[in-house]
């Protein structure tokens, strides 16, 4: 497994739900980590009555006591920036519904929702840079170059709307005659071949617009490449590059060449200096960042632990460790306020350290156990507890403190040390010298950029000309292509308005024939909504023959075209299949198509919601575009499912959740070998899942986490619980091991030999055995041990909205 790398921590989810008018309890998600490139699942079961998906995402979008932080990669593919605003992150993250893919009453056309996203879009900067550097350096050869590709197709577009036009007027005057109440036949057979007629006008006019658009982007990619070799963009570089030469030379005539070159380490000095100060202000905002983040979490947690405290029993010893949680927590928090201006120039890194540093001060005094006498009230025993707090607790911080002074105190010397080589350098004197030859190399100079400049004008003067010269042939090209979609707009006016009159006139024949006919206004749906795309094309097709500059909204209709090819291109499925309904596509169509969304909508993180009323083999098909999707496009995702067999054969790590809270996670690999928690070892090995409605756990009140063995395995448990967890998974693997080797199966006893040869136990029988403790991970094979996964729960038939529930095996491992 590769180093882990943050992508989204989750922090601080606690939450009532309400059970029924008189009953509430409340879920808990302390602390969860999502990380890059890693396939994640969330278990969560369906059959949860108060711990959903649904609820714990409802409380990460609106719960204002929920801290989040997604690490974003820089160019450089590490994680150097976080993102703490909640708003901001909740941008990079989505949600999909795996029952989209099996939604049979979809009857929406992905072309008009493809289309819809990308208009949707924000343009990404790389796009948005190279669109306006085109239309800024080559307007007039971008408008004839735009301007041929539309001709070119608009030819063929033409050509397909008059002969569907024609077509369509033959059957138009077939259903004209008054006598289709003699000859109902004739009616139906007109209404089969006009379905016929506009299926295929549909798949033909979508060809030649996908083609159009694919090849403004091959030009436009051909305009990149060949960019610098450009005469226009030579020239202006050669003028460029001669007005920088020309400002030297002119420094050296008015000085001399020691004197310039004294001035240009003078200048790089002052980008030295500038360079750190950047990088002061840098770290300084960071560091900000990150340290405002912490506070803000201390703050919602002593929040969280507040209500807590007012939930449970004042005189409980729960209350004691809540009031304990708190008031260490208040220290820690006053502690990074009061310092927070001296940590300003501590690295990230460094911030973390500090952060954890004190997390495990935090859980050693939580976990330490308090000792009060009997007969102190609760008043008195927080009264005692306040002060052990303010005496003992004095955490040292300073070393951090003096990391981030040295820091900045190196930086500020390195300025200060260039800052008094600039100040020696300005106090050079240097000596004139006449140079008559440099006057008239200055000249001759200056001459040649004007002579360049006078070229550059030329150049765009001619292809001002050459655009001027056929101007009035394009714009009739163009009302060509225009008029022709007009004639077909009529058309179908012509043939609803015939429609309307045959169903006034003769509705049984109407009736009859209803299903093509609602096929046909599905035609007149889709070229409604295709009226948009065409509005586009219409748009950019004016600007070619147009005088004026590109405005935003011609460059807005470029980018979006591009988007658009792109996303052809990146799909690869058929054409057709843009036009036909979700509910008839294929799985994997619908799988890409939908999914697809989200990698143009640049979506950071996709929570993928399982469902059990899918089969094994749809969940199987999907998740394979899913993975093939997410590896191509880097889409980082979280599956949330209740098949423990599916997560055991795909996943690379897991976090289980009960009924109330998070229980356990890591490394598939080392939970499904050796799972610490009751209700997860239930899952996994006894092939058991129960809901736990009675609490015998008190995550409730306090949970922290504990790693077993090493950072990628944890469990969530007070201290006193995850001991005797892990004291069982001891005496578990000791009875497995001495069931497995029947030589260690008798009486084991540990002796000593004493006068007379009586041998007797050292221990007096009560010795018990300590374990080796392999810190090496296992790997589950995919193939080994199948029986213990089969049968874990066996989902009863249900009937929701008419919708059957598989019966599955949570179980069974499912992989491909």
């Amino acid at each position: 497994m590769q180093n882990k790398k943050n992508l989204l921590t989750i922090h601080n989810i606690f939450a009532q739900s309400n059970l029924s008018e008189n009953e509430v309890d409340f879920i808990t998600l302390p602390y969860v980590e999502i990380f890059q490139n890693e396939k994640t699942a969330f278990y969560i079961n369906e059959k949860n009555s108060l711990l959903t998906f649904d609820l714990l995402w409802k409380n990460i979008v609106s719960n204002k006591n929920v801290s989040l932080a997604f690490f974003d990669q820089d160019s450089n593919n590490k994680n150097s920036e976080f993102v703490t605003n909640k708003k901001e992150v909740l941008k990079k993250m989505g949600i999909f519904n795996i029952l989209e893919v099996i939604n049979e009453d979809d009857e929406n056309i992905p072309l008009f929702e493809i289309w819809e996203n990308i208009l949707a879009l924000p343009t990404a900067e790389k796009l948005e840079k190279e669109a306006n550097q085109l239309f800024k350096d080559f307007d007039f050869t971008l408008k004839n170059v735009l301007f041929n590709i539309i001709n070119k197709y608009s030819k063929d577009i033409i050509d397909l709307n008059q002969e569907n036009i024609r077509e369509a007027n033959l059957i138009l005057s077939k259903i004209s005659n008054n006598d289709i109440g003699y000859n109902p036949n004739l009616f139906s057979e007109s209404i089969k071949t006009l379905n016929e007629l506009s299926l295929d006008y549909k798949n033909d006019l979508l060809d030649i617009l996908i083609e159009l658009f694919n090849a403004v982007r091959e030009n436009h990619n051909k305009i990149l490449e060949s960019y610098e070799l450009s005469n226009i963009v030579r020239q202006k570089r050669l003028i460029e590059n001669s007005k920088k030469r020309l400002f030297y030379m002119n420094e050296i005539k008015n000085g001399s060449i020691n004197k310039l070159q004294n001035s240009i380490k003078i200048r790089d000095f002052y980008f030295e200096i500038d360079f750190y100060k950047k990088l002061l202000r840098k770290t300084k905002k960071k560091s900000l960042n990150l340290l405002n983040y912490l506070l803000k979490v201390i703050s919602r947690d002593i929040k969280t632990l507040k209500w807590k405290l007012s939930i449970v029993n004042r005189e409980s010893s729960k209350f004691l460790e809540i009031y304990k949680d708190i008031s260490i927590k208040k220290r820690v928090y006053a502690l990074l306020k009061r310092n927070k201006s001296k940590l300003y120039y501590l690295k990230a890194e460094k911030i973390w350290k500090l952060n954890n540093y004190l997390n495990t001060e935090i859980k050693i005094f939580i976990n330490e156990t308090y000792r009060t006498k009997k007969e102190d009230t609760s008043l008195n025993k927080i009264n005692k507890l306040s002060k052990l707090i303010y005496y003992e607790f004095n955490f040292n911080i300073d070393k951090y403190i003096l990391e981030s002074k040295d820091f900045k105190n190196k930086i500020e010397n390195e300025i200060k040390e260039i800052q008094s080589k600039i100040n020696k350098l300005e106090k050079l004197n240097f000596e004139k010298i006449l140079n008559t030859q440099s006057y008239w190399k200055i000249d001759e100079f200056e001459r040649r950029i004007k002579m360049s400049e006078a070229e550059l004008q030329w150049f765009k003067l001619n292809e001002k000309k050459l655009f001027n010269s056929i101007i009035k042939n394009k714009e009739i090209r163009i009302k060509r292509l225009s008029a022709s979609f007009q004639a077909v707009f009529d058309e179908l006016e012509l043939f609803k308005e015939r429609f309307t009159w045959i169903k006034n006139n003769y509705p049984s024949i109407f009736k009859e024939n209803i299903e093509m006919l609602n096929n046909l206004n599905h035609f007149y749906d889709y070229f409604y909504k295709f009226k948009k795309m065409i509005s586009f094309l219409s748009a950019l097709s004016d600007f070619t023959t147009s005088k004026a500059p590109a405005n935003k909204k011609i460059i807005e209709i470029y980018k979006n075209i591009l988007n658009f090819s792109d996303f052809v291109e990146n799909l690869s499925i058929s054409n057709a299949n843009y036009l036909i309904p979700y509910c008839d596509l294929k799985l994997v169509d619908r799988a890409k198509i939908k999914l697809m969304k989200f990698i143009l909508s640049k979506t950071k993180l996709l929570f993928v919601k399982d469902s059990n009323f899918i089969t094994s083999d749809i969940r199987l098909e999907f998740l394979r575009v899913l993975f093939k999707i997410s590896e191509k496009y880097n889409l980082n995702f979280v599956f949330v499912t209740s098949h423990s067999g599916l997560i055991k054969a795909n996943f690379d790590r897991v976090h289980f959740f009960g009924n109330y809270s998070l229980l356990e996670g890591g490394l598939v690999s080392e939970v499904f070998e050796n799972p610490i928690h009751p209700i997860i070892y239930e899952i996994l090995v006894n092939k058991k899942y129960s809901l736990l409605d009675v609490r015998d756990t008190k995550e409730y009140v306090y949970d922290d986490l504990f790693y077993v063995d090493d950072d990628n395995h944890y469990v969530f448990a007070s201290l006193d619980e995850f001991q005797k967890w892990i004291s069982k998974r001891e005496n578990r693997n000791l009875s497995n091991y001495i069931a497995k080797n029947p030589q260690f199966n008798s009486t084991m006893e540990t002796t000593v030999e004493i006068e007379g040869n009586e041998m007797v136990n050292i221990f007096y029988n009560q010795e018990f055995i300590i374990t080796q403790n392999n810190k090496k991970s296992k790997k589950v094979q995919k193939n080994e041990d199948l029986e213990l996964y089969n049968e874990l729960l066996s989902s009863s038939e249900q009937n929701a909205e008419n919708k059957k529930e598989f019966t599955f095996d949570e179980n069974n491992e499912q992989f491909f």
